[in-house]
């Protein structure tokens, strides 16, 4: 390997742990129960990418059980458009008022 291979190793590997630790995901040692992806250059490419190994393509070519996607009020329009031209239904879960979280009985009504 390279010196400059080398140095980009390691410059992903601290990268990866600076997203952990921001994320308080655990992925080093006995307990590590979490993953911290790189998948592309920006969101989109990574909804893509997801929609591509889900296979979602092929399920939603069927009228009757096309997938369900969830978003929630902060999603940006980018990225939605994969969702949307894979041929999923898409499902706006509205900012609840109280919390300006997402509002969860409005999730748990949309999820039944």
């Amino acid at each position: 390997t390279s010196v400059t291979g080398s140095q980009t190793t390691a410059f992903v590997a601290e990268s990866r742990q600076l997203v952990a630790e921001g994320c308080n995901a655990k992925i080093t040692g006995k307990a590590a129960l979490d993953v911290v992806l790189f998948a592309g250059n920006g969101a989109t490419s990574v909804v893509e990418l997801l929609i591509d190994c889900l296979g979602v393509k092929h399920y939603a070519s069927n009228e009757t059980s096309r997938p369900v996607v969830f978003v929630g009020p902060y999603e940006h329009h980018s990225n939605l458009l994969p969702w949307r031209e894979s041929g999923c239904e898409i499902v706006m879960i509205p900012e609840s008022s109280e919390t300006g979280n997402v509002d969860i009985l409005h999730l748990e009504k949309a999820l039944q």
